[in-house]
């Protein structure tokens, strides 16, 4: 007899997920510039390796549409690794297409612009000419992060985003405090740290510090886990899991699709558009926005996280039941723009990419024979002859 539980089902709800949470400084409001988090130790399948945060690049740029309850057509974003690697002498070891095209891109942008210059033209002037390239970038943007098991004041775990500057900031607190003799990612007692952004709006003026977090009476703030933190961080996903994965020739197909949303439904596995339902009545599962600035951590030095191999390509599914899509906002003129030029910088990848076409071998001439030759040179009136009744 089977030794497995089963329940009844709950027809009312029809089943639960849990969201996950990400913590990550902001500075557009002022309730983003602080996050007071206190950090897990090395837990779950990197728990052996004293392993306690993974740096993991993630590429942004392509989307999904759904329908809100409102009638309003929204996007998703869908987001996955980046798989290029490079020595310790930054020569690249493992190509990534996406990266491949937004470097090429950038690269492009950043000639045009002096040339431009040269030419005597205004910075209005080259940023109107610049506005779809430069928007295509900072669409297509490479997120760096290092990400950490983190717990908020109130009680709730999720994960900390931090950037690579910051991070190191945050090894330096941690090596005062064991210096002291306190672990301050001990489940026993475990140390509150104070993230805050400061500077802006500019970019360059941006900074992440962190500190020891302290209570009104100047007193560090401790924290013991307790059962129900185990039972939050038991639900929550690998750190070394997180992100979607995606093989050379899956990126490959994307950077060529131009962003066409049914080859990135094709290629991360997601349900096609006429198999979904018009409307959407729950809430969607968003992943968290990325920071816009592309060139914070350039110059990181951590090893990223690994990717699993290549797999095969998801089949594609059965051909659906058409039925009629929802009528959608006719695009404005810069979205025209954009597609035009996804879809020049896709064709010209694939030209640069496409194996060499071998030449055809030359057709045998026709033999001739002596009747038919005879005929071709009867003179026009006695040809046309030939094919009376």
């Amino acid at each position: 007899m089977s030794t497995v539980q089963y329940g009844k089902a709950n027809y009312e709800s029809g089943g639960s997920f849990e969201k996950q949470v990400f913590y990550q400084l902001g500075h557009k409001e002022q309730k983003d510039r602080v996050q007071v988090l206190r950090l897990a130790p090395p837990i779950k399948a990197l728990a052996e390796k004293g392993v306690w945060a993974k740096y993991i690049k993630t590429h942004w740029g392509y989307s999904i549409r759904f329908i809100a309850k409102s009638g309003e057509v929204k996007r998703i974003p869908k987001t996955f690794l980046c798989i290029e690697r490079a020595d310790r002498d930054g020569t690249i070891i493992q190509e990534c297409p996406e990266c491949k095209l937004t470097r090429a891109l950038r690269k492009e942008v950043e000639e045009q612009d002096r040339n431009f210059k040269n030419e005597g033209k205004t910075p209005e002037e080259i940023d109107s000419l610049l506005r779809s390239k430069k928007g295509y970038l900072k669409d297509h943007n490479l997120d760096r992060k290092w990400h950490v098991f983190a717990k908020n004041l109130d009680g709730k775990w999720g994960f900390l985003k931090i950037s690579h500057t910051c991070k190191q900031f945050l090894d330096a607190q941690i090596k005062k405090l064991l210096e002291r003799g306190v672990d301050p990612l001990s489940p026993e007692k475990g140390v509150y740290f104070r993230f805050e952004r400061t500077g802006g709006p500019a970019w360059s003026s941006i900074k992440d510090i962190v500190e020891v977090h302290r209570d009104a009476d100047d007193k560090i703030k401790f924290d013991q886990l307790t059962d129900a933190d185990w039972g939050q961080l038991d639900k929550l996903p690998e750190l070394h899991t997180l992100g979607q994965p995606l093989t050379y020739d899956q990126i490959q197909q994307l950077v060529q699709s131009g962003g066409d949303e049914e080859t990135v439904r094709l290629v991360m596995n997601l349900p096609q558009r006429s198999q979904e339902p018009d409307t959407v009545t729950g809430e969607p599962v968003e992943e968290p926005a990325a920071d816009v600035d592309s060139g914070m951590d350039q110059k990181a030095s951590a090893g990223p996280t690994a990717v699993p191999e290549t797999s095969k390509a998801p089949e594609p599914p059965p051909a659906p039941t058409p039925v009629p899509e929802p009528a959608q906002a006719a695009p404005s003129a810069e979205d025209q723009e954009i597609a035009k030029l996804q879809a020049l910088l896709a064709e010209k990848l694939a030209k640069k990419t496409a194996p060499p076409v071998a030449k055809a071998a030359p057709t045998p001439a026709k033999t001739v024979t002596p009747d038919l030759k005879a005929t071709l040179d009867l003179p026009m009136d006695e040809f046309l002859r030939q094919f009376e009744k």
